[in-house]
């Protein structure tokens, strides 16, 4: 499989304490999950390449060194060169993989649905270790200085060294964890599908505070400028102040939250179940303005440089004013975008549920 793989890609490729510290190679671009990418070049909406595999592309890419790694439903996990698209490496992993992989220095890691968290090298693949957490893991790993945390369908978060894969220690919520923790101001953010969304203790594993939503709390959270925000599948979207735990807002939308949030230039953003792409004010919560696709938005929106970039259910990829909303450009990928788009150096990478990934420049 892995040389038929590596084949494919290459005939193809020819086609181009934590604080929220920017990270190559992080699910949403940092340990806050803002979704800004640091890029001096942005795309214009032509294709440069694209990889066909053999199953839906649920998650994002992480792009680091030059290398964009993904991973698809079917188990296969694909390192391939960002300009080219020119396979490196590729693997086939013990179940299907529905979020995204995470880069922190030289290692991947990564999730299955069987319930294994794996961590190989990113140079040529090469298993460094894998560790059991015993149910389905829906999201990307969180890496946070030397440990590396994973939520599973049992309603657990577990903590891993980064290094060895030791077991640091597991919490137990009130359903599956679906999004992947938020870091800033010395604590984890992370909902569950019970509806409960909490400060952990990222040493310890203990809950610091929390507070209860009125719908499962599935999307990632983020942080940024002292505050968490979160949001849930009853259209609600909450902000809290992390210093004395001061709630400052909470905004009802149209529809349930589909998407991670992202929080760039004083707005949040956010994808629904109603098609619409939200900005709303991060200090007041007030809808800015609003973005209508063809259908559910689940793709979390990407920023840079004032572009904001996200996936329809139709399967287009958009591009417009972070600041308006305002139409840049369009792209027809031809099938449904789940997963958050990537932006790296003058391109944007993402898959689709036909399984193929593109890169758009």
């Amino acid at each position: 499989m892995r040389q038929r793989l590596l084949v494919c890609l290459a005939v193809l490729g020819i086609l181009g304490g934590a604080v929220s510290a920017s990270a190559e190679g992080l699910f949403r671009g940092d340990t806050a999950n803002t979704g800004i990418f640091p890029v001096s070049r942005l795309p214009q909406g032509v294709l440069a390449w694209q990889i066909p595999t053999s199953a839906r592309i649920a998650g994002s890419p992480v792009v680091a060194g030059g290398t964009v790694f993904f991973a698809n439903a079917a188990g296969e996990l694909v390192a391939s060169d960002l300009r080219t698209g020119q396979g490196r490496w590729a693997l086939r992993l013990d179940g299907s993989v529905l979020g995204s992989p995470a880069v922190a220095g030289q290692t991947l890691f990564v999730g299955t649905y069987e319930g294994t968290i794996f961590a190989f090298s990113t140079s040529r693949g090469t298993t460094l270790w894998h560790a059991s957490t015993k149910g389905a893991i829906f999201g990307a790993p969180a890496v946070v200085g030397s440990t590396v945390y994973v939520g599973n369908a049992l309603g657990q978060l577990r903590a891993f060294d980064a290094a060895s894969g030791r077991e640091r220690w597991v919490f137990t919520g009130n359903g599956w964890f679906a999004g992947t923790p938020a870091a800033g101001e010395g604590l984890l953010f992370v909902g569950d599908h019970g509806g409960r969304f909490r400060a952990i203790d990222p040493a310890r594993g203990t809950e610091v505070w929390g507070a209860n939503a009125g719908g499962s709390v599935d999307p990632s959270p983020v942080v940024s400028g002292g505050w968490v925000f979160y949001g849930s599948d009853d259209g609600r979207i909450a902000a809290v102040q992390i210093k004395k735990v001061i709630p400052k807002w909470q905004v009802k939308l149209g529809a349930g939250i589909a998407s991670s949030l992202g929080v760039a230039g004083g707005l949040v953003f956010a994808g629904c179940h109603d098609g619409q792409v939200y900005a709303l004010d991060a200090r007041t919560g007030a809808v800015r303005w609003t973005f209508l696709t063809e259908g559910p938005v689940l793709s979390s929106p990407a920023y840079a440089r004032g572009t904001l970039y996200f996936g329809s259910s139709g399967g287009t990829l958009y591009a417009v004013d972070a600041a308006s909303g305002r139409e840049l450009w369009r792209f027809a990928a031809g099938s449904e975008i789940s997963g958050a788009p990537v932006v790296a150096e003058g391109m944007v990478l993402f898959g689709t549920a036909d399984g193929t990934l593109f890169a758009v420049r």
